[in-house]
């Protein structure tokens, strides 16, 4: 799957979400923080230490109607490393673009979020 940039960032809809999500870096510990935005290729994860560009992370997570935990691998496509005064919806973080997800939890996200956008 090709990189997020410029147009193909928003390829897909996405939804305002406040869910935790478990996060390891090769054989780093594991440590939880939480997404504010979801689509079926990707999230938001907040982080005061963002990581660089091109990095990749394996992340789990739950949604809501999804009774098993989603597993997968996501690549760090931006990071935003300071707050945007005028911007409370702009938090220090990662833009991550899935890398690895099963198909059938590719369509439960997919699900989840066209239920959940008007």
């Amino acid at each position: 799957m090709p990189g997020a940039s410029g147009s193909d960032r928003r390829r897909w809809a996405r939804v305002d979400v406040h869910l935790s999500v478990q996060v390891a870096r090769r054989a780093e510990t594991i440590h939880t923080t939480v997404a504010s935005d979801l689509s079926e290729g990707g999230m938001f994860i907040h982080e005061l230490l963002p990581y660089d560009t091109g990095s990749l992370l394996h992340l789990s997570f739950r949604v809501i109607g999804i009774e098993r935990w989603i597993e997968c691998d996501a690549r760090v496509t931006h990071s935003r490393t300071e707050f945007r005064e005028g911007f409370p919806n702009a938090p220090i973080g990662n833009g991550l673009e899935f890398v690895e997800l099963d198909d059938g939890d590719r369509e439960a996200l997919e699900a989840y979020v066209r239920d959940r956008n008007p």
